[in-house]
């Protein structure tokens, strides 16, 4: 049984992983989140990122944990190719905004390219990543 608040589904024919998060989320699940995904077969790196994070009450946990996020999506090698990153945000939650805005910020180095959208706004996080119609509606399942 999957009991992380961190959940993905990868479509390959749009090169997009959609990974959604509910409730409560640690550092330590976000870097378990991060090897689960590259150990998957249907992984593939480069792939375009949706993270939807609408339903995240709160993200805390060890400092160590951020600091190893950030080493990991800065990692060039690891990263050879260039994609892009929308995380969707609630509208009226401001820890997960600022927590999300610094997450933003560690990753800068990054050959990905991260931006975060409101949800009141994701119709822009959409086209950041031109998301088909299809992938669209299982977002807004």
């Amino acid at each position: 049984m999957n009991t992380s608040p961190i959940t993905y589904r990868i479509f390959t024919n749009e090169n997009l992983l959609l990974s959604k998060v509910q409730g409560a989320v640690t550092f330590q699940n976000i870097v378990s989140n991060i090897y689960n995904l590259r150990a998957d077969p249907n992984y593939v790196q480069g792939m375009n990122s949706f993270y939807d994070l609408t339903l995240c009450s709160n993200i805390d946990g060890d400092l160590n944990k951020l600091s190893e996020f950030g080493d990991l999506i800065n990692d060039d090698m690891a990263i050879k190719n260039k994609c892009k990153t929308a995380i969707l945000i609630p509208d009226d939650n401001q820890i997960i905004f600022r927590l999300v805005q610094g997450m933003v910020l560690m990753s800068s180095k990054s050959n990905i390219e991260h931006a975060f959208f409101k949800k009141a706004n994701r119709h822009l996080a959409y086209q950041f990543l031109n998301c088909s119609q299809q992938i669209i509606v299982e977002i807004e399942k």
